[in-house]
Parts: C-alpha cells; sequence; structure tokens
C-alpha cells in the first residue's frame, strides 16, 4: 500500500458552488440502469451474524483504532451485556448505534480497490435493494421504510457504509454478502435525494463517495473510512422522527508508508430547508455547504472519539476548517 497514493482530482470531482442549474444531470445513469434491473434478483444474505468479522484496525498494515463515543454522549448509545456501546460487526465494517436517535453514532469500513478483489459482477448481479433489520438490535432502535423512508418521498435511503467501498472480496461469495451487509437499516439515514445522488442532482455527499472510489480504482487502493451523522440535539423533527442534516466522513489512507487522515463534514440543511421532503423545484448549487476539517472538530461537532495516534495522522489538525468549492481547495500536506 506504501507505494499508492490517492489524489482528490481526475474525471470525477467534487462541485459544490461552482456551475448553473442548467449544468443539472438529469438523465439515468448506467448506475441507475444497473439498480433497476437488480430488482430481478435476490441478494445472497449470510444468516450468520456471529461469524461476521467486522471492522479491522489492522487493515493498512498499521493501527486505524474504530471510532468511540465521548463519555457525554455515552448514555445514548445501545449497549451490550457488559453495559459498554454495542459495536455491531458486519462483513468488512462495524457500527454503534445511538438508541436515543437510532440511527447510527458511528461506522468504520475496510474497502479495497484492488484488482484481486474484485470481481466482475454488477449491481444487477448481487440482486435487488432489500434493506433489512439487524436481528441483534430491537426493531425499536431501527428507523425504516414504514417510520419515515417510504412517507418522505423525497428522502433516500442513505448508505453511511457505500454498498461499492464494501462490496470487495477474494470469493464471490464474500462479495456478495458484504454486499448485502450494507443493506441493515442499521447502516441507513435520511438523506435529501438531492444531497445523496450523485450522477442524477451532484449531490454533495455522493460526490465525494464518486471522487473517493474514482481515486481508490485508479491507484488499486486500500483504505479504511469512518462515516456517520452528525446527532445534533437541535435537528428537526418529521413523522416521529428527528432527522440529521450534517454528516461527517474521515478517510485514512497510507501515503508514502504514512498514514494520513482527511476529515469531511457535509451539511444538507439548505437543500432540506428549499426543497423539503417532496421535491418539485429544480437544484440550486448554493444548497450545498462541504468542508474539510481537523478531526479535532469532527470530535467536538458529532460526539465520537479518535484515537490520539490518529489526530497524528491528520492532515489538518490545528487549522481551521477548508470550504470546499473546487478539489484544489483539498489540503493534503503535513505542515
Amino acid at each position: 500500500m506504501s507505494q499508492h497514493s490517492i489524489h482528490f482530482h481526475g474525471p470525477v470531482t467534487i462541485h459544490i458552488h461552482d456551475g448553473a442549474p442548467g449544468d443539472a444531470i438529469v438523465s439515468a445513469s448506467v448506475g441507475e440502469a444497473e439498480a433497476a434491473r437488480a430488482f430481478e434478483k435476490k441478494q445472497t444474505f449470510d444468516p450468520d451474524y456471529d461469524g461476521r468479522p467486522g471492522y479491522d484496525a489492522d487493515f493498512l498494515d498499521v493501527e486505524v483504532p474504530a471510532p468511540t463515543v465521548r463519555v457525554e454522549r455515552s448514555r445514548e448509545m445501545l449497549t451490550g451485556f457488559d453495559g459498554e456501546p454495542l459495536v455491531l460487526a458486519y462483513h468488512h465494517y462495524s457500527l454503534a448505534v445511538n438508541k436515543q436517535r437510532r440511527f447510527a453514532m458511528w461506522t468504520a469500513a475496510n474497502v479495497d480497490y484492488s484488482p484481486e478483489m474484485r470481481g466482475d459482477e454488477t449491481r444487477a448481479d448481487f440482486g435487488d435493494d432489500g434493506w433489512r433489520r439487524d436481528a441483534r438490535v430491537p426493531a425499536g432502535y431501527q428507523v425504516d421504510d414504514r417510520d419515515f423512508y417510504r412517507p418522505a418521498r423525497r428522502i433516500d435511503r442513505g448508505h453511511l457504509v457505500r454498498r461499492d467501498d464494501a462490496a470487495w472480496g477474494a470469493t464471490p461469495e464474500e462479495r456478495a454478502f458484504a454486499n448485502a451487509d450494507t443493506y441493515h437499516w442499521t447502516n441507513c439515514t435520511p438523506q435529501h435525494e438531492r444531497f445523496n445522488r450523485a450522477p442524477r442532482f451532484r449531490g454533495a455527499w455522493g460526490e465525494l463517495e464518486n471522487q473517493i472510489k474514482a481515486e481508490a480504482q485508479r491507484s488499486g487502493a486500500r483504505l479504511s473510512i469512518f462515516a456517520g451523522p452528525v446527532l445534533a440535539g437541535e435537528d428537526p423533527e418529521a413523522l416521529g422522527v428527528q432527522y440529521p442534516l450534517r454528516y461527517w466522513k474521515v478517510l485514512f489512507a497510507v501515503e508514502n508508508a504514512q498514514l494520513r487522515a482527511y476529515g469531511f463534514i457535509l451539511d444538507q440543511s439548505r437543500v432540506v430547508a428549499r426543497y423539503g421532503l417532496a421535491l418539485d423545484k429544480e437544484l440550486d448549487f448554493e444548497a450545498f455547504v462541504e468542508h474539510q476539517t481537523s478531526l479535532q472538530d469532527i470530535e467536538a461537532t458529532t460526539g465520537v472519539a479518535f484515537a490520539r495516534s490518529l489526530h497524528e495522522a491528520d492532515v489538518l489538525a490545528g487549522a481551521s476548517p477548508v470550504e470546499i468549492r473546487h478539489p484544489t481547495d483539498l489540503r493534503r500536506s503535513f505542515r
């Protein structure tokens, strides 16, 4: 991995403010067409929850410990028999649930885009987008279609751990199991379609995900990615669900034999305020706000905590947040 580099440039770029409404892409992409065909086949789901390996902290050959939760937020967490926050293991990722909000507080995923770990399966080959409850979590702590997603027509079932990122493995079965595991309600959060969807609306979350994927594919990279919603007390409520307006993501990569961390906070509050939950207007490119920010700021904003060693890898440690208007705005180097 030490010879690989992740560069935020190329054919897929993060465009948040530049452009005009007329530039919006409105035709369906190849990926969307595949998704439509996927409903003809069922997912291959692993029924053995005890056998799931979960997130691997040593995946990058340097330790990247999973997040924890700050003491002041610990009472909000779903706990295990030992009274500690329950960490749920899946194929290639793990997460912890905030029981008060019924969404994941954090996710931690291992991502491998090396050619030998990627088969020739398409999204349609993996099967339908069949979301399911996690049997280890009481149903009351999982927001599902009936609670929110079906009646809120313009709110997407937003993956925290991206399906494409997780669907890797040495065998077709491993890739299929990992793909299906991302369709647990525990890995889902409400994201406005104009925030989530990159191909059609150039949504901020989707564009950032596509940028990471494109660069990882180009270099055959292995990454570790943390992500989650900002579960703030002032978040709005609809249909009995208090839904998040901001999301965070931290990307870890080994570049030139050194671990580096890139943190982001993305805000969908403007697009939700303008379009509501039932969209019928054109895209406003000023509706999205994206910042590259330090891990320390993400901790203060989210209530999630990162190991000291990860702060030392932060390319923006001690610096002010940077508003991202173009990929060249990204800070990549140690000061």
